[in-house]
């Protein structure tokens, strides 16, 4: 059986967090494109607009594929997208500014030392959350308010 490329693994990965927001009958944007204060062209996973009671958010799907040469390789590298990346949506894109984001994993989760690293960078409103963990992403989506130990009990941290 030959093995996924790493591409394919991420597309799974993607059709799997589209598809629960389509049976939730969620309203969102498909790989919208923003220009940053900076002059880059970033593309995000998915934006969904405010609701009441939610600022807008944006979904980032990351996965370390199980079947990678390296999976601790994987994930060193996928630290580094989502930082690069999540920093520009929270500091320097006006249209991401305050949003809610929530950074979606697949089987394997990060290590405690990146996940730390993540989250001490993006500051509150900030979740990582596994695509199978279907509850706390239901309510993260909804207008629901996420309370504080809930989000830390998702992560282990």
């Amino acid at each position: 059986m030959e093995k996924r490329t790493s591409q394919q693994i991420g597309a799974a990965h993607e059709t799997l967090v589209r598809t629960l927001l389509d049976e939730w009958s969620v309203r969102y944007l498909w790989k919208p494109r923003f220009r940053t204060s900076l002059g880059t062209d970033i593309e995000i996973d998915c934006f969904l607009p405010a609701t009441t009671g939610r600022p807008n958010m944006v979904l980032e799907c990351k996965t370390f594929g199980v079947e990678a040469k390296n999976p601790e390789d994987s994930r060193r590298r996928k630290t580094q997208e989502a930082l690069w990346l999540l920093l520009q949506v929270r500091k320097y894109c006006a249209e991401t500014k305050g949003a809610r984001l929530v950074l979606i994993t697949g089987q394997m989760d990060f290590r405690a030392d990146q996940e730390a690293l993540l989250k001490a960078e993006m500051g509150e409103d900030f979740h990582i959350v596994a695509v199978t963990n279907k509850e706390l992403l239901r309510q993260l989506v909804d207008a629901r308010p996420v309370p504080r130990k809930e989000r830390q009990d998702a992560s282990g941290v």
